[in-house]
């Protein structure tokens, strides 16, 4: 009866460690949770975007892991730094580590969304991919700004100019310089704006001399150091008309805009209007108004829209004139989409080619590597980044002929990186780099990575990894 219960005491044990191991194997990949606060998202040309990456561990030991570009092609553009690099997760706690993300050029103003690589050192169950969102923001896109004028102004007394100004993004604004003239005055002030702040300032202006009645251009200005962030010019009206009253409603949305023009009489005789709206032919084509202009006249660059018309005395007269590009965006975006499948897929217009000799004596070899570049099409080819990855080396490479690497840097992974920058191709024209290495146990070279622009569109190539010895 003993020896009975000692085998049935030793299966469950068995089957309990079995049970054990399998958990604990399968739970490597699940213990990992990680989030991010954007401490920088949104940023101007050439600043780091910063993330907080908080990653709670809910397993039962400890785990360390590191950060890297999901994508090999990147690191053509941005540096990753990490601090601290290798961050370590005790069980059932959390932890945070800071990654800057810093552009290695002036790169387009847009939305980058950058996949990371997190992964264990020690554990290659564990790689988990996350994905963070840089908006890098045109300093011409930075504010929204609206002028809050009277009916009419008086040239004679001091004038009240409102401004009103909205910070569209989070990102904290200093010294911004603004600056509003005309022919007849002009005023500038230094003003700075918290993130996503909205601010009316108020100016009080007196004008040089005495101006007739009439309309006339009011211009802004705003910089940031010496980037314009805002230049804009809205119309001012000079001269009091106590009769009519006018309101002018704009509204801009996406792809679809309105104009919405009231005239109101307060006075006790029928005044004749006119109002007049200038347009592109584009614009012109999707427009429709209510009611139709009295006369459409066509200029050598604009179509101008003439409304003539009466306001009896307590009426009131209203125009509204809708601008739709839904259906031919739409069209164009379909016909782009297409036409750009065609190209990619049946033309192949810049040639990479890697060919590398080696010198082996003992254990270490000296390595010449050649990068051939060929122009085939019969367009020049623009910013072409070239970026060659080595391993194992024992010192950096020298002997660049004439053209060196604009960057030469190092890896988490200990590799080696070179990146030169190729300002253009022309048409059946070829680039060779070459430069030479020692290395230590070095069996393959990976594929050097091509970034280039060519028709306004960015394109990215490899060439094939090569074996040592091959």
């Amino acid at each position: 009866m003993r020896e009975a219960n000692k085998s049935k005491i030793l299966i469950f044990l068995v089957v309990l460690f079995f049970i054990s191991f399998i958990s604990i194997k399968t739970a490597n990949a699940q213990t990992l949770i990680i989030e991010h606060e954007a401490v920088k998202g949104d940023v101007l040309p050439n600043e780091s975007a910063v993330f907080d990456i908080i990653i709670e561990n809910k397993g039962g030991s400890s785990e360390e892991v590191q950060f890297k570009f999901q994508s090999p092609f990147t690191l053509l553009d941005w540096e990753l730094k990490a601090n601290p690099s290798t961050l370590k997760i005790f069980p059932r706690s959390t932890a945070t580590s800071t990654l800057i993300l810093a552009p290695l050029f002036d790169l387009p103003s847009k939305t980058y969304g950058i996949l990371l690589l997190i992964y264990s050192p020690t554990n290659e169950d564990i790689k988990l991919q996350h994905l963070v969102t840089i908006n890098l923001v045109d300093y011409i896109n930075l504010l929204k700004t609206k002028f809050v004028l009277p009916n009419a102004i008086d040239s004679r007394k001091d004038a009240i100019i409102k401004l009103d100004l909205e910070n569209k993004y989070n990102i904290l604004l200093e010294n911004l310089n603004v600056k509003i003239y005309t022919d007849f005055f002009e005023t500038e002030r230094t003003i700075n704006l918290n993130p996503y702040e909205k601010r009316t300032e108020t100016f009080i202006v007196k004008f040089k001399e005495e101006v007739e009645a009439g309309e006339y251009p009011l211009n802004l200005l705003i910089k940031k150091d010496e980037n314009v962030v805002t230049d804009f010019t809205d119309t001012m009206r000079i001269g009091l008309r106590s009769d009519i009253r006018e309101a002018e409603d704009k509204k801009s949305g996406f792809l679809i805009s309105r104009i919405t023009l009231t005239r109101t009489n307060e006075g006790n005789e029928v005044s004749s209007e006119t109002y007049s709206l200038e347009l592109s032919p584009l614009r012109k084509l999707f427009t429709y108004s209510k009611p139709s202009p009295t006369t459409v006249i066509k200029g050598a660059e604009t179509y101008t829209l003439i409304w003539n018309f009466d306001i009896a005395p307590g009426e009131s007269q209203t125009i509204i004139a809708t601008t739709n590009y839904v259906i031919p965006v739409v069209l164009l975006i379909v016909l782009a989409v297409i036409l750009y499948l065609i190209i990619t897929l049946t033309k192949k217009d810049l040639v990479v080619d890697k060919k590398v000799t080696t010198i082996t004596n003992k254990d270490e070899s000296l390595i010449r590597v050649t990068l051939n570049l060929y122009n085939k099409s019969n367009k020049e080819i623009y910013d072409v980044k070239v970026m060659d990855t080595l391993f194992k080396l024992v010192e950096n490479p020298q002997e660049f002929g004439t053209m060196e690497p604009k960057h030469i840097r190092k890896t988490l992974s200990n590799a080696t990186q070179l990146i030169w920058i190729i300002p253009s191709i022309k048409p059946e024209h070829e680039v060779i780099l070459h430069y030479k290495a020692k290395a230590r146990g070095l069996h393959k070279i990976p594929s050097v990575l091509v970034k280039y622009r060519i028709d306004g569109k960015i394109r990215l190539i490899k060439s094939e990894a090569v074996n040592i010895g091959s």
